[in-house]
């Protein structure tokens, strides 16, 4: 969904179920009926509405109720329902590339064994790590099960035995942005 903010909120907000509980519900006056719905939803949306803001090298020209209008019409509900959220700075078209796809592709597919089998353990460590941040960042229960997640794909893409305190600091990190 490019332009996250540029979508209607109703239609938005009906995103949560599906995010949530991987399933729709649909209502009509013959009564309702629950669906599968379990998807991958990738969102962007530019830092202001004029695309510039925080660029050092661009002038935003939005005023500051703007830009703060245009960031509240995505809701904290339906950003705490995703599992990763980062800013993305502008790229440099000509700067060095990374993996090739078959290396990035064969570990990805490691990676989504290892977690059907056998997904790695917390370290205490990493438990700790949570806890703080559920204490003094307020995160939310689903975003504490959502960081946990995304700390165990990061333990199995490294082939790690378990989740360290490192992992979990990469997953809080991908909760500040929005």
């Amino acid at each position: 969904m490019d332009e996250l903010p540029e979508f209607a909120r109703p239609a938005l907000e009906a995103l949560r179920l599906p995010l949530e509980d991987g399933e729709v519900l649909i209502s009509r006056a013959a009564g309702a009926v629950r669906m599968p719905a379990r998807s991958l939803v990738v969102a962007a949306m530019n830092p202001c509405p004029c695309g510039r803001h925080g660029d050092p090298d661009r002038a935003c020209i939005c005023p500051p109720q703007r830009v703060e209008a245009y960031r509240t019409k995505i809701s904290g509900p339906l950003l705490d329902r995703f599992d990763i959220r980062v800013d993305v700075p502008r790229s440099d078209a000509h700067g060095p590339s990374g993996e090739d796809t078959p290396t990035v592709g064969a570990r990805v597919t490691a990676a989504r064994d290892r977690l059907a089998t056998d997904p790695p353990e917390l370290a205490d460590a990493a438990a700790r790590l949570l806890r703080r941040a559920v204490e003094q960042r307020y995160l939310s229960a689903r975003g504490s099960a959502r960081c946990t997640r995304v700390a165990r794909t990061i333990a199995a893409l490294a082939s790690a035995d378990a989740v360290s305190e490192e992992h979990m600091a990469e997953a809080l990190s991908y909760r500040a942005a929005g």
